[in-house]
């Protein structure tokens, strides 16, 4: 087994999560502007490092110096990074607290505004499918997996699922969006996967991620199934699309951290990425059906 090699979005995952980590505990203790002090400061000596380097990197006897200033640089830019995500998390503990002072629609966040009347239209869809005359539990099963609403499951079937193993497709996740994705292409363009196809379809998969709530499971799909149709990081690491998602999520709302969710979800994701290939190499197997088997069992 090859060892994993440790790429830069990988540390920058773990200082943003040590950063968040931090505030959300010493909330009380480091405000906000002691956050932000901290990341101006660790940024602005990493500039001057930075281009420290670039002129010393000129002179003849620049040797010893030239690592121990690229390792200073490394540790400013790690540190700017850790001072950003607390800052973030300080400054979003502080927006939830006063969000729930606010009575005026005006006086709301506009991404606030904007997941409420998601949730307007999300509603409107549930009563059109319960005007379908479905049965309880049936249009139950059909809003969880359709638009992620599992309020309307009773105990009997939530324990049914959960004893039969299938209780992740009741979750909105990489799967369900995979297939969406798939559909709005061969609505769209076919098999030809065009530019045009795949913006589109990109397109009508945040809208309805949006639409459900933006959970994390389905965010994190999303940004994957995007970087990898616009071609980033296609020839690199699977892992390194994965930290992608997880730092661009962590900055838009970093207590994302601390959901349920969104744990398994990256936990999930991570171990196949790490753990399917050493596990699929184990058994040489000739087969074709027996491989796809065992691949599934892998999985």
């Amino acid at each position: 087994m090859k060892a994993l090699p440790l790429t830069p979005l990988m540390t920058i995952s773990l200082t943003l999560t040590i950063g968040i980590i931090i505030a959300k505990w010493g909330y009380d203790d480091f405000n906000m502007r002691f956050w932000l002090i901290i990341s101006i400061i660790s940024c602005a000596l990493s500039s001057i490092i930075f281009f420290l380097t670039k002129f010393l990197s000129k002179k003849a006897y620049f040797n010893r110096s030239h690592q121990f200033l690229i390792y200073s640089q490394c540790v400013m830019i790690h540190l700017c990074i850790l001072s950003l995500g607390a800052f973030l998390t300080c400054k979003q503990i502080a927006d939830s607290q006063i969000s729930t002072q606010l009575k005026n629609w005006q006086e709301l966040p506009y991404l606030t505004r904007a997941k409420i009347n998601t949730e307007r239209y999300k509603s409107n869809i549930e009563s059109k499918l319960v005007s379908l005359h479905v049965k309880q539990q049936d249009y139950a099963v059909i809003a969880a997996m359709a638009l992620g609403d599992k309020s309307a499951l009773d105990s009997n079937t939530r324990n049914s699922y959960s004893i039969s193993g299938a209780s992740h497709i009741l979750a909105v996740s990489g799967l369900h969006i995979g297939i969406i994705f798939q559909l709005f292409i061969f609505l769209l363009g076919g098999r030809k996967y065009s530019v045009y196809t795949i913006i589109l379809s990109l397109i009508s998969i945040w809208t309805y991620v949006f639409l459900i709530g933006l959970p994390a499971s389905a965010v994190r799909a999303a940004i994957m199934l995007s970087a990898y149709s616009l071609a980033f990081h296609r020839t690199g690491l699977p892992l390194n699309t994965l930290s992608s998602a997880y730092i661009f999520m962590l900055f838009i709302s970093p207590l994302y951290l601390f959901e349920l969710s969104f744990q398994l979800s990256f936990l999930a994701v991570a171990s196949i990425l790490l753990f399917f290939t050493p596990l699929y190499t184990l058994l040489p197997i000739r087969s074709r059906f027996i491989r796809w088997a065992w691949g599934l069992l892998c999985v």
